[in-house]
């Protein structure tokens, strides 16, 4: 048998022994043709199963949408935990004009765009699971998922679209008729795979700023830098001051500082 069908079979097997503790509408859920499509929380529980973490984390795009709104594109790859080599990546998009619908408006001061780039996360981490072969062939490759969001901590949890409402993502009142969102830019690359340290940094600031301000841990960041937010989420205000050759290292430490 060569290496490749060794793999298949192990993770085939590994696959419908994690499967074995899914549970309906918490690790996936049914489309209309009956199929399973897969959940965040099922697509965690497969990615422990297969010795995967998800890891380079990428915004491709961010953009302003007719209405204030804001795109996230983000992509994200999958790495062995035994050997570190690359396995699988998924790209996802979400825009907070899905969270402007009836019962789903962010409560307060909770950051549309924070929330965006949160839920493109998550499509992207189960866009790359369904790379995997053995993940693959059990699922549906449609993902008819809208966001849940936690009002108090900005948390995302996906739940299903009605029937029918799979493919446009509900608009709030007055809406209707705006004009169509402007194309797309041209996404970057992807960038080179963060050094063990800038991912460590990133992890640092989010901490500090989340225990400052857990509501929008990024607003935080964005004043603690003096980064002005005035006319854009504060998130996309961050990722393009970190474009402009600024590091984490940096943000953990101004952080620091403020602390």
């Amino acid at each position: 048998m060569s290496e490749f069908l060794q793999i298949y079979q192990a993770e085939k097997a590994a696959v419908a022994e994690a499967m074995a503790q899914f549970a309906l509408d918490v690790h996936f859920r049914r489309n209309e043709e009956g199929k399973p499509t897969l959940m965040d929380a099922g697509a965690a529980l497969l990615r422990d199963a297969l010795g995967l973490y998800p890891d380079g984390h990428r915004v491709l795009d961010l953009r302003m949408e007719p209405g204030g709104h804001l795109r996230a594109v983000v992509a994200v790859t999958l790495y062995e935990r035994q050997s570190g080599r690359p396995r699988a990546s998924g790209i996802g998009s979400a825009s907070s004009r899905e969270l402007m619908a009836p019962g789903r408006r962010p409560a307060g001061d909770l950051d549309p765009g924070n929330v965006a780039c949160k839920l493109a996360t998550k499509r992207a981490e189960v866009d790359a699971m369904l790379g995997i072969p053995a993940v693959c062939e059990r699922f549906a490759q449609d993902v008819g998922l809208r966001p849940l969001v936690d009002p108090e901590t900005g948390e995302v949890q996906e739940m299903p679209a009605p029937s029918g409402e799979a493919a446009r993502p509900e608009m709030p009142a007055g809406e209707a008729e705006e004009a169509p969102p402007s194309p797309p830019s041209r996404p970057q690359g992807l960038r080179p795979r963060p050094t063990p340290e800038e991912a460590a940094a990133q992890r640092k600031a989010y901490r500090l700023a989340v225990a400052a301000d857990r509501r929008n841990p990024y607003a935080y960041m964005a004043q603690a830098l003096g980064i002005p937010v005035q006319g854009t989420s504060p998130v996309a205000a961050v990722l393009r001051w970190l474009d402009q050759g600024h590091s984490w290292q940096e943000v953990a430490q101004r952080l620091e500082e403020k602390a």
